[in-house]
C-alpha cells in the first residue's frame, strides 16, 4: 500500500495541475472579455471627444476668420488715415510756402 501511495498524489497532482490551467484559462476569458467591454468604452469616448474637437475647431475657424476681418478692417481704416493724414499735411506745407507772385518786402 505504500507503494499506492506515490501515484495517488502523481495523478492528484496532475489533477490539481488541470484544474489551475482550465482555472487560468477561464480566468483569461473573463479578462478578455472585460477588456473588450473597456475598449468599446474606450472607443464610444474617443468618438464623443473627436466630436467635440470636430464641434470646437469649427468654432475657431469662424472665430479666426472674424479677427482676421477685423484685424483688416484696422489696418484699412489706419491706412485710410495714415493717407489722408498725409494729404492735410501736404496740403498745408503748400498753402504756408510763399508765392513767387506775392510781393517781397
Amino acid at each position: 500500500m505504500a507503494g499506492e501511495e506515490p501515484q495517488e498524489t502523481s495523478e492528484s497532482w496532475s489533477i490539481k495541475r488541470a484544474g489551475d490551467f482550465l482555472k487560468n484559462i477561464l480566468d483569461l476569458e473573463a479578462n478578455v472579455s472585460q477588456l473588450q467591454k473597456e475598449n468599446a468604452q474606450l472607443r464610444d469616448e474617443v468618438g464623443r471627444l473627436q466630436r467635440l474637437v470636430d464641434e470646437h475647431s469649427g468654432q475657431l475657424r469662424v472665430l479666426v476668420g472674424a479677427l482676421n476681418s477685423t484685424l483688416e478692417n484696422r489696418v484699412t481704416l489706419a491706412a485710410q488715415k495714415a493717407a489722408i493724414d498725409t494729404a492735410v499735411r501736404l496740403l498745408g506745407d503748400q498753402s504756408e510756402k510763399p508765392t513767387d507772385d506775392a510781393p517781397d518786402q
